[in-house]
């Protein structure tokens, strides 16, 4: 079970390969829960509106929401959508040199992004509506 946390209340999602039971044919389907690329985006906004992050510290604290099942999420992936973001105004970035180490980028949320972040809570929220409203229906049709 996977819990994804939204305006204070828990929704549980089934999305780990466990759940598949007996159906390896469904590996990698996105009925297993393991294309959630649209969620990438707040993901990394609600890490950021806790704290700067590189890159790579962003996709490591993503991993331990949970929103992505068992999966830690794609680091190029997220690197990808930082990028974007940064070209749409949504996270800027400063230069860290740690102490023996490269050069490397510190992600922080911009006023956009929090603007942003607030749009997704209203978005996630009509999502887990929507969501439970199909989920109902499912599980309707399958019981007749």
């Amino acid at each position: 079970m996977v819990a994804l946390v939204v305006d204070g209340e828990t929704d549980l999602i089934e999305a780990s390969a466990k759940s598949m039971g007996s159906l390896p044919e469904l590996a990698g389907c996105p009925c297993t829960g393991y294309s959630l690329d649209r969620l990438i985006q707040p993901a990394i906004l609600v890490v950021l509106a806790e704290q700067p992050l590189h890159g790579y510290g962003i996709a490591e604290r993503i991993g331990r929401l949970c929103v992505f099942g068992e999966c830690k999420p794609d680091v190029s992936g997220v690197y990808r959508f930082l990028k974007e973001m940064e070209s749409r105004g949504m996270v800027t970035f400063s230069w860290q040199k740690p102490q023996g180490g490269p050069a490397r980028k510190a992600y922080q949320i911009t006023d956009s992004g929090r603007r942003c972040l607030q749009q997704w809570i209203e978005t996630l929220k009509n999502y887990r509506h929507g969501i439970s409203l199909l989920l109902k229906s499912a599980q309707q049709a399958l019981a007749e």
